[in-house]
Order: structure tokens, then C-alpha cells, then sequence
């Protein structure tokens, strides 16, 4: 799928597909209940969510259309590097009726972001990342969340 010679129509189908494989196999929800249980400490009010490697962006779309995890309303931003796969991710939102936005964000630049989160997620897309990158990446999200 990260092929850059890749039919942008086959990678669509591939990840469509992935999406279905997530769906029957729980794993939104896993990632959910994953995430509540996280948050379940932090008090009461509004929280802010960016997914970093958001892809075509269905998990950001899911938790925005769930609009909320126990006791917390979400503010959902997705993010990617490819240009391409944010205009995907937007399109997808938009035809959805999701309240997602969606940002091109390179992961090793968080600190330059205008805005800080709660929580910085990668939900499916470390296993993309060599480890030292991985690392350097899971510090700065460490940093900059709140």
C-alpha cells in the first residue's frame, strides 16, 4: 500500500478492505474501549484527539461520528504526511457527515503545530516506521500532548 507507483483506485480498494477486516474483527472497538479506559481518570469536559498516520482515515472518522468516550465529549483531528491520503480522509468525512478535520502533519514535527492535544494517537500505523523512528516519533507525541 505504500507504494507510490500504486493505483491510487487500488490502494482505495486495499484500504477500504482493511476497513472492513477492522469492522468485523472488533477492532475499532478495541481501540475504543482502549482509549476510554485512558482517559476514564481525566476530569469531565471536551478533549482533544490527533491521529497521527490517519491513512484514509477511518479510525478518526469512527471516534468523531462515536463523538464521545465515557464522560468525555472528543474533538477529533487525523493527520498523514501524504497529502493525498488527507484529501481522501476529508472526502470520506465529508460524505460521512463525520465532525473530523483532518491536517497534513509530519509526525517528527509535532512541536511546530499552532495547537497542543490531550491525546496523540497512532492507531494503525506504527508498524510502518522503523524503530528509531518510532521512537523519536513516540517521544515528541509524548511531549506534545497534553
Amino acid at each position: 500500500m505504500d507504494d507510490p507507483a500504486l493505483d491510487p483506485r487500488v490502494r482505495t480498494g486495499l484500504v477500504k478492505g482493511l476497513d472492513r477486516l477492522n469492522r468485523a474483527i472488533g477492532t475499532y472497538f478495541f481501540f475504543f474501549r482502549a482509549l476510554e479506559e485512558h482517559l476514564n481518570p481525566l476530569p469531565d469536559g471536551q478533549l482533544s484527539v490527533l491521529d497521527i498516520g490517519s491513512g484514509h482515515g477511518a479510525f478518526p472518522i469512527r471516534l468523531a461520528r462515536k463523538g464521545k468516550l465515557g464522560r468525555h465529549s472528543l474533538r477529533v483531528v487525523g493527520s498523514d504526511v501524504v497529502p493525498a491520503y488527507v484529501e481522501a480522509a476529508e472526502a470520506e468525512a465529508r460524505k460521512s457527515k463525520a465532525p473530523v478535520e483532518f491536517r497534513t502533519v509530519d509526525a517528527l514535527k509535532l512541536d511546530r503545530l499552532k495547537d497542543r492535544f490531550d491525546v496523540i494517537t497512532c492507531t494503525q500505523a506504527i508498524h510502518h516506521f522503523p524503530p528509531d523512528f518510532l521512537a523519536e516519533l513516540m517521544a515528541r507525541a509524548r511531549a506534545n500532548a497534553r
